[in-house]
């Protein structure tokens, strides 16, 4: 149903972009590329790339999820590549706008690319937090299901 549903999807936004000019003007493969390789990059720095692979496996139905870490893994997993694609999103627009306005001959602009230098920044340092936050929220998960089992063997 998973994959119906991804076909429907891509099937409706083709059709949107055809009809409102060409689905030519939406593509842009730096752009692209850009956001894919921040989100795989981060999501492979919080040690994640495994859970996000069983996230998808687990969506098509042909994982069988038995494990209350493996679950939790994948659901930290989607939620850090989520907001990595966010994240990388904003970022290429701001890095676009800030050279844009960088190369401008108006000093008006040429300021307001430098003040938007602060939140470039800032989400360049949350990017990096991202997966980091990810790991830990993974590690704590996997110590409380263990607590939790230590104490139902003790109490038994």
């Amino acid at each position: 149903m998973y994959l119906l549903t991804v076909i429907l999807f891509v099937a409706i936004v083709l059709s949107v972009t055809v009809l409102s000019g060409g689905a030519i003007l939406y593509l842009d493969f730096p752009s692209i590329l850009m956001i894919l390789l921040l989100t795989a990059a981060m999501v492979m720095a919080s040690g994640l790339s495994k859970a996000l692979g069983r996230a998808f496996r687990i969506m098509s139905g042909k994982y069988e999820v038995t494990d209350h870490v493996q679950l939790s893994d994948s659901l930290e997993a989607v939620n850090l590549t989520i907001l990595m694609l966010l994240f990388s999103g904003v970022f290429g627009t701001l890095t676009g706008i800030i050279a844009t306005f960088a190369y401008a001959k108006d000093t008006v602009l040429q300021n307001i690319s430098v003040s938007l230098l602060t939140i470039f920044y800032g989400m360049m340092g949350a990017m990096f937090l991202l997966p980091v936050r990810a790991k830990i929220k993974s590690l704590l998960a996997k110590q409380a299901l263990k607590w939790k089992e230590d104490h139902e063997k003790i109490i038994d």
